[in-house]
């Protein structure tokens, strides 16, 4: 009998108590004491109990036999649906790391201890994970079903993963069945999470055969585009706020003047001409602003550290933090500004001012001009080949620089091929993919942030070549460089992408006519998290 049982036995027992405690006093003390006598066996029963289920959940033995979604041929236990949330949870915490706290997510506390809107950040995740597994084993029959089993190249990316995860765990001293309990649960073990890494591969062998099976025509596209505008229509554009200071004691009067007054400013800066008008307007009146703040200090806070910045460069900054990007507007947006900055015959220098609503209370005042007008990304993308070397391998940026300059001096003692850059990526890369892609990066766009920004800027520097080869570093990686040439156009490149995976999704949602999931939601809820 677990904890809860027992609690809820004891609250029992007292409220009995209770009820003898209004009966007749002489049959109290007898009572109590067949009471006492009865709950004190049923503790040592519940203890023995509880010891033994310990041992046995430990195992991971009640996870492992707790199926909780399943299709016609393929179960989840909550070992393997542990292993897909914790999953979600982790890659969401490596990909916002640095906004956690703005979330509200606390990584040293219970999941089902923080809310998350009306539920909990465990419900989130645990959605997440229960619909990536409804796609995982809609796809898993529909592979079963054409013949489709897991090559040698897909369970050595399982061996691999599982390898990759001993290392880490090798690395920090501990074992690997720890490694899996402290970073998953208790009792998961490496069968359980090869089971969950199997299952997975065979449904994203099936989604990638019949992503790679979808060709579009240039109309497609267009036609996606068209209907996504959303996605890549957008304008430059700076903004500024002038915001009414009122104290909380003001006056009518002076509410009104507060208002008039900032709204005059506003109004000043919106009647610029030009970008360069309303640049150079802003920052002489940032400069005045900055200036009277930095006088009104107190003599004993006014003495300027080393790390202070300059007036110059404190009025720089905030001119830099005006500058923003507007993507065109959805159908029922009632953003007025956006609708003002994509109407047609919008032109750059154009300004707009905006005033709060007659029901606000805090009064805002805010100068948009545009810097550039619609325009979506025709530009050309680039192809390029990269070998990878990392600091997790080689210590050090030094250490890992010596080998990349190692590797390009034999290139370059070569035939300096294409070719032959592949085969050294394959046998020096440190990029999962290189065996399958020798390196290859196609369609890289300007603005992705799938590499490094020195990786991009050498890829588009303006003097590019087919053939050239180069070494750029990051904090923590360095990159050997072969530049194929010119890619698809941006637009196309990405509208292609998003109606891939747009009729990806629509086909999984069709193979639920065909395959039935089932989830057992009061099963997964007793997963730790």
């Amino acid at each position: 009998m677990g904890k809860g049982q027992r609690a809820r036995a004891e609250r029992a027992g007292k409220r009995e108590e209770m009820k003898i405690k209004a009966a007749k006093l002489k049959r109290r003390k007898k009572i109590n004491k067949i009471i006492g006598i009865c709950v004190a066996a049923f503790i040592v029963v519940a203890i023995v109990f509880a010891v033994a289920y310990n041992a046995i959940a430990a195992t991971g033995y009640f996870l492992r036999n707790t199926v909780v979604m399943s299709s016609e041929n393929y179960q989840v236990d909550n070992a393997m649906m542990t292993y897909y949330l914790k999953n979600e949870y982790y890659t969401f915490a490596n990909q916002y790391s640095n906004y956690l706290s703005m979330y509200g997510l606390d990584t040293s506390k219970s999941l089902k201890k923080q809310e998350y809107g009306d539920s909990t950040w465990f419900d989130y995740f645990m959605n997440q994970a229960k619909n990536q597994v409804n796609d995982i084993l809609l796809c898993a029959e529909k592979a079963r079903a054409d013949g489709m089993e897991l090559g040698e190249e897909e369970k050595a990316d399982v061996d691999e993963a599982i390898e990759s995860m001993k290392s880490y765990a090798d690395e920090n001293n501990i074992t690997f069945e720890s490694y899996l309990s402290s970073v998953f649960d208790r009792g998961i073990n490496e069968n359980d999470v090869r089971r969950a890494l199997e299952l997975s591969a065979i449904a994203s062998k099936y989604y990638n055969q019949y992503s790679d099976f979808l060709e579009y025509t240039d109309e497609d596209l267009q036609n996606y585009f068209n209907e996504h505008k959303q996605d890549y229509v957008k304008a430059d554009y700076m903004k500024y706020t002038f915001t009414a200071s009122i104290a909380s004691d003001a006056t009518d009067e002076e509410k009104q003047q507060a208002k008039d007054e900032a709204r005059a400013k506003a109004l000043s800066l919106s009647e610029s001409k030009s970008v360069e008008e309303f640049t150079n307007s802003l920052t002489a009146y940032l400069t005045q602003q900055e200036e009277q703040s930095r006088a009104e200090q107190d003599s004993a806070d006014s003495e300027e550290e080393s790390d202070t910045p300059t007036v110059e460069e404190a009025v720089a900054e905030a001119i830099e933090n005006t500058k923003n990007v507007m993507y065109y507007p959805e159908e029922d947006s009632e953003s007025e500004s956006a609708k003002w900055m994509f109407a047609d015959g919008r032109k750059e220098g154009d300004t707009y001012l905006e005033e709060p609503d007659e029901d606000a209370t805090t009064f805002n005042y805010a100068v948009y001009i545009i810097t550039k007008p619609a325009y979506f990304d025709d530009y050309e993308t680039v192809n390029a080949r990269h070998i990878l070397f990392t600091t997790e391998t080689y210590e050090t940026i030094e250490k890992a620089t010596e080998k990349a300059e190692e590797v390009l001096a034999e290139f370059n003692s070569g035939d300096k091929t294409e070719d032959s850059f592949i085969t050294l990526a394959k046998e020096n890369s440190e990029d999962s993919t290189v065996e399958e892609n020798g390196g290859l990066y196609e369609n890289i766009s300007k603005d992705t942030s799938a590499y490094p920004e020195s990786f991009i800027n050498w890829c588009y520097d303006e003097s590019r070549k087919p053939g050239d080869v180069g070494i750029v570093s990051t904090d923590s990686s360095v990159h050997i460089i072969y530049y194929c040439g010119t890619g698809e156009i941006a637009w196309k490149s990405s509208a292609r992408i998003g109606k891939n995976n747009e009729d990806c999704e629509s086909h999984i949602d069709s193979l639920a006519q065909t395959y039935t999931v089932t989830s057992k939601d009061s099963q997964i809820k007793k997963i730790k998290a």
